[in-house]
């Protein structure tokens, strides 16, 4: 058992290399740097017995060393120049132990952000349809994993230096009396042995609570926010709270859990150190038979190495539990990322991508699309003219949001083929396609990003934009703000009007120039003339094919074709297609 979670831990250390590789150069440096403050720290160590020695007015075998390195300098080295060079190497050691954390938290730093910004990435190239099957708690979980992983790194940084400096320290120890060194040892080891194999059970399960009240926590947070409206007006404050109540006394249970076990190595340490330093001078004089004056010394040493290792063991356990509790985070974040044991495959491939211009028609031949076993849209053959004007209607649940998400290119169709100007579409090709929808998104940014999304300035045409502001009779509203384009809309841009920000994002759309202009329901929460408006300005647009889907029909307007989808296929009027 203990051997299989020592083989997980270096198989979770394997993937984090993996994810981390590009770092490669970094981590050598960092090795080495831990190194030698590790060999800092032994001279630090070994620098207290010989002060000690100084001041008793002993003679050790180190202190003539340092007598004989400083006499080539300074003729006969007397202990006021010892105790000056003790101190400046104390002073070095504090230096390079400051500049070597500054590299380790620089470190840590571009790896946090690679690791962010790679599970946003992988959050947006996820498959459309595989997106719709999950809960978005997954993907946030996701991302706030990335935190654990990287605060995994950052305690196994320190594990490995406290490792070495361990390490060196033991050997010094083994110097002085390597039987007394292996009795050490041999009582840390089966403690902490004894600590993990007592309580493996308790680390599973924490592990896997952890994992279930985390994304509960998450889920219920993002759901609620987005229901604040329904929850205010329903007077339904008091169910929730209770409901977040239950989900956080369960999530904080586990983290009291965890906290509670993480203390106990440091508790079980200390009780054997006080002990071993009780029984140690009777060890050695009884055992080794050795005198007060021959003892002092590797009493002293053993006494210094004990409050060294305490923290250091510590600190190496709470590593390691660390691992062993986020262990089923840690597997969902490599799943996540389905990092390959046998090769080090990029995660990311970057593929050339087509954008094909309609010239004259859009063909859907015989489309199907079933979302698992449930038949969407079958055998759906529809042809659609450049700068024609199509309202599709049907149902809620009908197919009609589906149908769009073909024609967009964001999900595949299970059976036939969308062409555009006779040429088959593949899956490195894309129409040149903008999209509005009922619930458009708005970015707490100013209203020029929100129309260009983030382009940089100097990408930005200034002169397109007041144009489809125009268009959609912003321009004058907008340029009332005292900031005008820079001022901020704020978070889901409340400081607009339902018809104004569905105008604000067909604005958006329009900037791209589409070749084809898809609403999905994106006029269907506003009032009738605010509706007609809008319609009435996209069915003037020249030079567009726009397709609108919507549950209500609109008789009065002027489009080139009406369409209605039931029972999974597609007429048009009166005539099935």
């Amino acid at each position: 058992m203990i051997i299989k979670k020592i083989s997980n831990i270096f198989y979770f250390y394997k993937k984090i290399y993996q994810l981390t590789q590009q770092f490669k150069i970094d981590y050598i440096f960092l090795i080495i740097s831990i190194l030698l403050v590790s060999i800092l720290e032994l001279f630090t160590f070994v620098s207290i017995l010989i002060l000690v020695d100084l001041i008793l007015g002993n003679t050790n075998e180190y202190l003539l060393i340092i007598h004989k390195f400083l006499s080539i300098f300074w003729g006969q080295a007397n202990n006021e120049i010892v105790y000056l060079f003790i101190i400046t190497t104390f002073f070095i050691r504090i230096l390079f132990i400051y500049f070597s954390n500054i590299f380790q938290n620089l470190i840590i730093k571009k790896i946090s952000i690679n690791l962010s910004n790679k599970v946003f990435k992988k959050i947006f190239e996820t498959n459309y349809k595989d997106y719709l099957k999950k809960h978005s708690g997954n993907f946030v979980a996701s991302t706030n994993n990335s935190n654990v992983v990287v605060s995994i790194i950052r305690s196994s940084l320190f594990t490995i230096s406290d490792f070495f400096i361990f390490l060196f320290i033991f050997l010094y120890l083994i110097n002085l009396s390597y039987i007394l060194s292996l009795v050490v040892i041999v009582i840390f080891s089966t403690i902490i042995l004894f600590y993990f194999f007592f309580f493996r059970n308790r680390f599973n399960k924490i592990s896997s609570n952890k994992k279930i009240y985390t994304f509960q926590k998450t889920s219920f947070q993002q759901d609620t926010l987005k229901s604040f409206f329904e929850i205010k007006l329903f007077n339904a404050e008091k169910i929730i709270l209770n409901k977040f109540n239950e989900i956080i006394t369960n999530y904080y249970d586990v983290i009291f859990k965890n906290n509670n076990l993480i203390v106990i190595p440091r508790l079980l340490l200390e009780l054997t150190i006080i002990c071993m330093i009780v029984i140690m001078p009777i060890f050695l004089t009884k055992v080794l038979n050795l005198s007060f004056e021959q003892y002092s010394t590797i009493l002293l040493a053993f006494m210094l190495a004990s409050i060294r290792f305490l923290p250091l063991i510590n600190r190496i356990s709470i590593s390691l539990q660390e691992i062993l509790i986020n262990r089923k985070v840690l597997e969902n974040f490599f799943n996540f990322f389905q990092v390959e044991d046998d090769k080090n495959s990029q995660i990311y491939e970057n593929t050339k991508h087509i954008i094909k211009p309609l010239r004259n028609k859009l063909v859907l031949k015989d489309v199907s699309f079933f979302y698992d076993e449930k038949k969407i849209l079958n055998n759906v053959n529809l042809t659609i003219n450049k700068n024609e004007k199509i309202l599709i209607n049907g149902e809620n649940g009908s197919g009609k949001s589906t149908l769009l998400n073909i024609i967009s290119g964001l999900i595949n169709p299970t059976k036939g083929e969308i062409f555009c100007d006779d040429e088959a579409i593949k899956d490195n090709m894309s129409l040149k396609i903008a999209y509005v929808s009922q619930f458009p998104l708005f970015l707490d940014d100013t209203i020029l990003n929100n129309i260009t999304l983030g382009k940089k300035n100097n990408q930005i045409n200034i002169d397109l934009v007041n144009q489809v502001l125009k268009q959609v009779n912003l321009y004058e509203i907008i340029n009332k703000f005292e900031k005008g384009l820079d001022a901020n809309l704020g978070e889901n841009a409340k400081s607009f009007s339902g018809g104004q920000k569905q105008r604000l994002a067909i604005a958006r759309a329009l900037y791209l120039k589409p070749d084809i202009l898809l609403l999905d329901e994106a006029t269907s929460s506003l009032d009738i003339n605010n509706e007609n408006i809008i319609l009435n300005l996209l069915l003037n647009l020249d030079n567009m094919t726009i397709i609108l889907v919507s549950h209500k029909k609109n008789n009065k307007l002027n489009f080139t074709k009406e369409y209605t989808i039931k029972d999974n296929k597609v007429y048009e009027q009166n005539k099935k297609i």
